[in-house]
């Protein structure tokens, strides 16, 4: 989680894997996140299609991402979510937050 961020100047990020109902993503592990995360977040709003089309999803400002209301926690800013994948399942994200004085990420981070 460190390394991405660094790699990608982020204001931080986290990485969340699904809990064993599918229903919670459960935070395993964060960087330079302030406040840090919650320790779980609701899956609504990413959705399974989300997971299982395993594509990166830009997000340009969460305040205009009301599907996405459990990471308002992360303030103003921008989103680069990546699905994981582990022993061929689809099983939770790492997300990148951009915040603010670093400009949106795009498809150059991607």
């Amino acid at each position: 989680v460190r390394i991405a961020s660094e790699a990608l100047s982020s204001r931080g990020a986290f990485l969340a894997v699904l809990d064993g109902s599918r229903a919670h993503l459960e935070v395993l592990a964060h960087h330079g996140l302030t406040p840090p995360p919650p320790d779980t977040l609701p899956l609504p709003g990413y959705g399974e299609d989300f997971l299982g089309a395993g594509q990166i999803r830009l997000v340009q400002d969460l305040t205009d991402a009301p599907a996405w209301p459990a990471l308002a926690f992360l303030g103003r800013g921008g989103l680069l979510c990546a699905p994981l994948q582990i022993l061929g399942k689809r099983c939770g994200l790492l997300v990148l937050h951009d915040g603010e004085g670093r400009r949106p990420f795009d498809e150059r981070d991607v």
